[in-house]
């Protein structure tokens, strides 16, 4: 089911340096991989259609095996089966009262 530890989450709401715009999102962001903790900023316009939960809470993203097979054992799914692109899937979940990312690798 869990494979690695990918990133971490972290909502704000101030612009910063670095920030990448994504439209498809309605957020602007910061690739984890270009700062020493990990950390993928984001900072989400008012129109997003992420979920509250999302756009407040520190979420772990984390690599599964199959998002579909993580689901059954969540609290609650705020997000599923969001295509990133041909390799890439991923869903927004609560688990044991943590917001999760999970991404699915193709």
């Amino acid at each position: 089911m869990f494979k690695r530890y990918v990133h971490i989450g972290a909502p704000h709401t101030q612009p910063m340096d670095g920030e990448v715009w994504n439209e498809g999102m309605k957020l602007w962001m910061i690739d984890p991989s270009t700062n020493e903790f990990g950390f993928e900023y984001l900072r989400f316009r008012e129109d997003t259609w992420f979920a509250p939960e999302v756009q407040t809470m520190t979420h772990i993203a984390v690599e599964v095996d199959s998002i579909q097979e993580v689901l059954p054992t969540c609290e609650k799914v705020l997000h599923d089966n969001l295509v990133v692109d041909e390799h890439l899937t991923i869903a927004f979940v609560i688990k044991d009262g943590v917001c999760l990312e999970l991404m699915e690798m193709k």
